[in-house]
């Protein structure tokens, strides 16, 4: 695709209230960026938007960056604003354009140590080098300046931060060589402020025919790989850190009650919902740390846990087992008690049917010999009358 070699892109970086949409809007011509807050599905498909409008003949590309204006919108949107310049930038390369980053500020806004940790996150973000050759500085509010300077000199935004010693904002002018625009809506109405937006377009134009000067290279990207992950998972460290501890503190009391108020068997599929658990915390830790060493605390805190549940469960099952065992010992004991008591009385009965033969046997042998005597005396008193009887 060619493209004109006056085209120009600007990627907007700063927090909400800033006014980046309100900038990119006015560049477009059109309501393209919302400046309130987005559902996730919105902020989701915002990333990777590239908005375009033509000027005086030449096409400007527009992309804003997520919020990274405080420590928690770093925290939250830190992944979103990696991928949203990760697009951007291979969208310039791939048109062969021209970028810089504009660095939007609010003109009264604090200036210091917050925008010190801004300055911090977006060079480890995208390379060293960034302020001092690829960002041009952005200040709106400037109808507030107009009204607190002008009225009593005609002393230029530039010469005011000149004359503010050691200040942060000062020491950030240098750094960028300079290259800060205050926009503002003084009541002059439209025609003034698109007067605003073409100065700034062509300040970008004489840059980029500085013959010495090169735009944002794909490799620079490239090359701040390991800072950016450093950086993006440093953001997060926070909220990660306290979102484990969080988890920790609903699952090592529980584990500690468990192992006191109910039987193994009916704590072994509880502990094995807290593995998982504890599976899958160490899981998400490792993946956000990335590698870095970033989050060891977090992830130390959660391999402990996953440790100790582990080992309640080693325990558990060993008791079960041992259980078992005594059952199954006990059963085999009442079998064998069983078979024993059956022997022991066969041979009990054995035994008093012998005592009760040896106890009645010499009565039975009188009885007998009675019996056979009266049997003869009957045979011999009957036997005279038949022989009688015979002659």
């Amino acid at each position: 695709m060619m493209q004109r070699q006056d085209d120009v892109g600007l990627y907007l970086m700063g927090g909400p209230a800033a006014g980046k949409s309100m900038l990119g809007n006015a560049i477009i011509g059109h309501p393209v960026f919302q400046s309130t807050s987005l559902t996730q599905q919105q902020a989701t498909a915002a990333i990777d938007q590239v908005c375009y409008t033509v000027r005086s003949n030449r096409t400007i590309a527009v992309a804003e960056g997520p919020d990274i204006g405080t420590p928690q919108q770093r925290a939250a949107n830190s992944w979103a604003f990696m991928r949203s310049v990760n697009s951007f930038v291979n969208t310039m390369v791939q048109q062969r354009k021209y970028f810089e980053f504009i660095l939007v500020l609010l003109y009264g806004d604090r200036i210091s140590e917050d925008l010190g940790n801004i300055i911090t996150f977006l060079e480890a973000v995208l390379g060293t080098g960034l302020l001092e050759n690829h960002t041009r500085i952005f200040v709106t509010g400037g109808d507030i300046f107009e009204r607190e300077h002008r009225s009593t000199s005609r002393e230029t935004f530039l010469h005011w931060c000149d004359r503010q010693p050691n200040s942060f904002l000062r020491n950030l002018m240098i750094r960028c060589s300079w290259r800060v625009h205050l926009f503002g809506d003084n009541g002059k109405g439209e025609e003034d402020v698109q007067l605003q937006l073409n100065q700034f377009i062509d300040s970008i134009d004489l840059l980029r025919r500085d013959s010495e000067h090169r735009t944002y290279q794909l490799e620079q990207y490239n090359e701040a790989e390991k800072s950016r992950m450093h950086a993006i998972v440093k953001s997060r460290e926070e909220l990660v850190t306290s979102d484990t501890e969080a988890k920790l503190g609903r699952i090592l009391p529980g584990l500690a009650r468990m192992n006191t108020r109910i039987t193994p068997i009916e704590r072994l599929p509880r502990l094995e919902d807290l593995k998982r658990e504890t599976d899958q915390l160490v899981q998400k830790v490792r993946e956000e740390d990335c590698g870095t060493g970033v989050l060891e605390r977090a992830l130390c805190q959660a391999e402990i846990a996953n440790r100790s549940v582990n080992d309640a469960i080693s325990v558990c099952k060993n008791q079960i087992q041992s259980h078992h065992r005594s059952s199954v010992a006990e059963s085999h004991i009442s079998q064998l008690y069983s078979r024993q008591m059956k022997i022991i009385g066969v041979v009990i009965g054995l035994f008093l049917l012998v005592i009760l033969q040896n106890a009645f046997l010499p009565e039975l042998r009188q009885s007998s010999s009675t019996l056979n005597q009266s049997i003869d005396r009957i045979s011999q008193r009957d036997m005279p009358k038949c022989s009688q009887a015979d002659g």
